[in-house]
């Protein structure tokens, strides 16, 4: 679905070093490195089952993403392989609410804090905490991707992801994860090596219970 010389979501990040001719290729599976950036002291996976969870569009630092694979229902849709014991909820119906009274303008700056990780501002902004019909907030930021191509003709992707939930009532961070992904496989197409790295964040959610039907990736 997308060229493998290309970056999803970010083109002009890609990182071609050099064209010459073709030495060899590297295989193997795709290597994810997770880390629990935070958790809030009571938070539990108690607090979290059975709560509805709001999905936002996938954040990048030059906008939100909603046309892409990973828009929020295809979110879900991961989400629900690793957490069935939650209620979601995706951005369309709480930024239709929102923006029946308000303009864009203030809906895309707050997003831009939620990913600069602008904490005040985004406390700050009660009018958008009040249109979100869920306990949890959720959002993706794709912080890095890029496509480097080396002097020996092998190419490697490179990303990072940060996934960060959000008590919706105390508009506060309550757990972030980050996700370090490198793959070195010509195998794996660019919507795969996203998918994965987004099923190991999602799988680090407290209170983890793994679905009936969960495969493996």
């Amino acid at each position: 679905m997308f060229p493998l010389r290309f970056v999803l979501f970010f083109p002009a990040l890609e990182l071609l070093l050099v064209c010459t001719p073709y030495v060899s290729r590297q295989t193997g599976p795709a290597q994810y490195t997770v880390k629990i950036a935070y958790c809030e002291q009571h938070f539990n996976g108690a607090s979290l089952t059975g709560q509805t969870v709001l999905v936002l569009p996938v954040l990048t630092r030059t906008g939100h993403d909603t046309g892409s694979y990973f828009s929020p229902r295809r979110q879900i849709e991961i989400l629900q392989k690793v957490r069935n014991d939650l209620h979601y909820s995706t951005s369309y119906d709480f930024e239709k609410k929102y923006l029946s009274a308000h303009d864009s303008l203030s809906l895309y700056h707050f997003y831009q804090s939620l990913y600069k990780g602008e904490v005040v501002k985004a406390q700050t902004s009660d009018s958008i905490w009040k249109a979100m019909d869920a306990a949890y907030m959720m959002f993706v930021g794709i912080k890095y991707a890029a496509t480097i191509r080396s002097f020996d003709g092998n190419s490697r992707r490179n990303l990072h992801v940060d996934v960060e939930l959000w008590d919706v009532a105390s508009g506060e961070t309550v757990w972030r994860v980050e996700v370090i992904g490198i793959d070195k496989s010509i195998g794996t197409t660019d919507t795969r090596f996203i998918k994965g790295s987004l099923y190991e964040a999602f799988s680090k959610l407290p209170g983890y219970l793994p679905a009936n039907n969960e495969n493996n990736w």
